[in-house]
């Protein structure tokens, strides 16, 4: 149930996004700023980016309802670990040197 709602939710927010790209893209083609060429091109990249965007997080959602809750529970903390890795990388490269 709660991967429905969540592809519910994400699929409404990235069909948001799209309006509003496509609505950018028509006030360009309005205004003179965006050539017509130019305009189905970038609407299609729109769709286009939209359609593999929900395809992926629906693909994501049913793989990781599928695992069983160790797995899950190791890929959250191997996931963790890498984060807590590259932040203490970035504090290192950004600390001066004495």
């Amino acid at each position: 149930m709660i991967a429905g709602n969540f592809l519910n939710g994400v699929t409404a927010i990235i069909g948001m996004f799209a309006a509003i790209a496509t609505i950018v893209t028509g006030f360009g083609l309005i205004l003179g700023m965006v050539k017509p060429a130019d305009a189905l091109k970038r609407i299609g990249a729109i769709l286009g980016t939209v359609i593999a965007l929900i395809v992926l997080t629906s693909i994501l959602v049913n793989a990781w309802s599928q695992l069983p809750s160790w797995q899950q529970l190791s890929l959250i903390a191997i996931g963790l670990m890498l984060l807590f890795r590259l932040v203490s990388r970035r504090e290192k490269q950004h600390r001066p040197r004495d």
